[in-house]
């Protein structure tokens, strides 16, 4: 893995959480490369350092959303 590759893929995460109405883990799996299981442990990591995360039902698929929009003057 490359130097930084973690941090790199979790603010990718980021900015695709806020730039969407909610996205599948499955989606930020496959656009990041990585398994879905990656995805949720980044997830966890990302809430865990404050960053407010949520997960909805929509039309009976589980979507993550990110609650503001903490990037959006980056």
């Amino acid at each position: 893995m490359p130097r930084n590759a973690e941090v790199v893929r979790q603010w990718r995460l980021l900015r695709e959480l806020e730039q969407s109405r909610g996205v599948t883990i499955r989606h930020m799996a496959a656009l990041a490369g990585v398994t879905t299981r990656t995805i949720r442990r980044d997830l966890d990591a990302l809430q865990e350092a404050g960053f407010a995360l949520y997960d909805e039902a929509v039309d009976g698929e589980k979507r993550w959303k990110l609650r503001t929009r903490p990037f959006r003057t980056l």
